[in-house]
């Protein structure tokens, strides 16, 4: 039975491919990446349709908690 728990398996990744290529061209860790895009929405035009969610809805604390839950 899926939990909703986790990884969808050890390959798939949790950051989406266009966000991990920016990082690459940026030469930047794919966490900040996700970072900016949680803060802010889009980055350098890589985003979706998510809203973003400022410091206010989401506080650095969370934002910590979650990226250590997706391990990008």
């Amino acid at each position: 039975a899926q939990t909703g728990e986790g990884r969808l398996g050890p390959d798939v990744s949790t950051v989406p491919g266009a966000s991990q290529a920016i990082a690459i061209e940026l030469g930047v860790d794919a966490r900040l990446v996700v970072i900016e895009k949680i803060r802010h929405g889009q980055f350098f035009g890589v985003g979706g349709n998510m809203p973003f969610y400022p410091l206010e809805v989401l506080d650095d604390d969370a934002l910590a908690d979650l990226l250590a839950f997706l391990d990008p």
